[in-house]
Formats: C-alpha cells, structure tokens, sequence
C-alpha cells in the first residue's frame, strides 16, 4: 500500500497529473496483487513448476496479502471514477439553500429539534444578531452529529457558540467550485459541510450527505 502511494507521488510529479498517477498506481497494484493471489494460490496447492515455492503456509499468506493488495487498489479506482463523476457538477447547482438557522446563544437542547427536522442537512449556521437595522450574521456552523452526541445534560447546559466551528476557520467554497474538490476538502478536513459564498453573501451550504446523495443515486442509474 505505501509502495503504490509512493509511484503515484513519482508519477504525479514528473506527468502532473493526479487522475492518471493514480489510474497507473492503481492499476499497478492490482498486478502485483493478482502476481501474490497466483503464486499464493500455487504454492498452497504444491502445483509443480512453481516460480517460487513458499510452502502451503506461506502461500495462504501471499493469498491473503494480495486480497488485501487488490482491495485497496480497486478502493483507490473507484474513488478515482467518483471524483470523476463529481467534477461535472458545481457547488452553485447542488447547494442547499433551505438550511437551518439557529441562534448562537442558544442551548443544545433547544435548537436540536430544528436541527433534527432538516433530514438533507447534517449542518445548521450560527447566527448572531447584528446592530440596530443589520442582519443578523453568520459567525459559524454547527454539525447535528456533535450535537446529538453530547449526554442529555450538556445539551441543557451548553450553546450552540460553544460547540460551533467558527466562522473564522472556515474556507468557504465559490459557487463555481467543482463537487470533486469539495467532497476532498470534506474529507480532508473531517467537514461535515461547507458553505458557498459570492460577494460576502452566504448563499447555501454543499454538505457530505448531499455528495454521496449524488453519488448513490449515479449507482442506481
């Protein structure tokens, strides 16, 4: 696994391209997986003319270790064809634009209903209240994960400012940003959602639920 991470990271640098660094690392590893399932599977069996006869014991493990091999090299592919799949689509087009709002001095307790009622939205945005004749504003988001696992009595005692990610250390995305870099910020990040912004104005939220969503909805089709 480290061997094929360490040839997509060659091969991304001298082609600069990750897709095919990685279709190439990919595909690789499972040539060297099936090269250990045939020769485990050979000296299990004690087959003659056996490259290199490990032994039946051995050969289990050489099995084993090129499943394993195999696994993780059709996981990295199949990510590979879901990034793909994602880039067609922008943040503008799958943002949520019907996304809960709650207070930021408000208790767990109180605003978890809210949060629960919004079943497309594992995030709500934190608002503040503003000056005399402004809007209120954003000034962070808060996941419902981390809220329904907190214990009964923190949900009474702490606040929605207490629990929320700032605004401050967010990096929101542009409505032209592509699904693919999201669903890796996501990731990358441990984000449960990210907002779209234009000209200073929050326009909706693009969250992991709405990505595999799409995602899953690609695999029926």
């Amino acid at each position: 696994m480290d061997g094929g991470r360490v040839l997509r990271a060659l091969i991304w640098a001298v082609t600069g391209s990750y897709r095919w660094a990685t279709r190439i690392a990919g595909w690789g590893g499972r040539l060297v997986a099936m090269l250990l399932i045939g020769l485990g599977l050979a000296s299990s069996l004690r087959l003659p003319h056996t490259p290199l006869d490990a032994g039946p014991y051995n050969g289990i493990w050489f099995l084993l270790i090129g499943l394993y091999l195999d696994s993780g090299a059709r996981q990295s592919l199949r990510m590979l064809r879901m990034l793909d799949y994602l880039r067609r689509y922008r943040a503008g087009d799958l943002m949520l634009r019907d996304v809960p709002v709650v207070d930021a001095d408000a208790r767990v307790v109180d605003l978890l209903p809210e949060m629960l009622s919004s079943r497309d939205c594992e995030v709500a945005f934190v608002t503040e209240r503003g000056m005399p004749g402004e809007n209120d504003r954003m000034i962070g988001m808060l996941g419902r994960g981390q809220a329904i696992m907190l214990a009964p009595h923190e949900r009474e005692r702490l606040t929605a400012r207490d629990l929320m990610l700032p605004a401050e250390s967010l990096v929101p995305a542009a409505p032209d940003d592509d699904a693919a870099g999201i669903l890796q910020r996501l990731e990358l990040e441990e984000l449960a959602g990210v907002p779209v912004v234009a000209g200073g104005e929050v326009l909706g939220l693009v969250g992991r639920l709405n990505l595999l969503n799409l995602l899953e909805r690609r695999g029926r089709a």
